[in-house]
């Protein structure tokens, strides 16, 4: 297979994760229960619609014959994870847990896990520098979004010691 039928199989795969993790981080949002959750998903659903709009463009510059365009993922998932915990950390009372988020979260732990792979692995493919840093640049996003996904569950299963942690709180009261 030619290099640039492959790399236009391996972005519409791409194009193909994003838009399906955005489908579910909206179905998610929408049903879910809890206020974390809920903003998790909210966060994560916009993140998929740029990594989404970046590899549809160079997809169509691969697809149009020309090289590797030098775009750039602009990492926003550590902003934008702020928004996911303030609201708890602000207000220590603590939601309890539905089923429904802990399980739509666990799934959303599976699909992160699969695209950090397949961005990590066409990485250490990549013929084209421009082509290996974009590879890495989603990674390192999908594995943010899988630290904000675990950090989600921790606060689902364990709220109390979710805030305790995150409060720094020691046992004799100390920060």
């Amino acid at each position: 297979m030619e290099e640039a039928e492959k790399a236009q199989e391996i972005l519409q795969s791409a194009m193909n994760m994003e838009k399906d993790g955005r489908e579910f981080y909206l179905k998610s949002a929408r049903n879910s229960q809890t206020s974390v959750a809920r903003n998790l998903f909210e966060v994560l659903a916009k993140e998929e619609i740029v990594h989404q709009e970046v590899i549809s463009e160079i997809y169509e510059t691969i697809k149009a014959g020309n090289e590797w365009p030098d775009l750039r993922i602009t990492p926003v998932h550590a902003e934008n994870a702020e928004t996911i915990f303030s609201a708890a950390l602000k207000d220590p009372q603590q939601e309890k847990a539905a089923a429904d988020d802990l399980e739509a979260v666990k799934i959303a732990l599976k699909m992160e896990e699969r695209a950090f792979k397949l961005y990590s692995d066409r990485a250490k493919e990549s013929t084209h520098r421009a082509e290996e840093q974009f590879y890495l640049a989603l990674a390192r996003e999908e594995q943010n979004h899988i630290i904000s996904l675990r950090d989600t569950e921790e606060y689902l299963t364990d709220p109390e010691g979710w805030f305790m942690k995150k409060q720094h709180i020691t046992l004799d009261g100390a920060s």
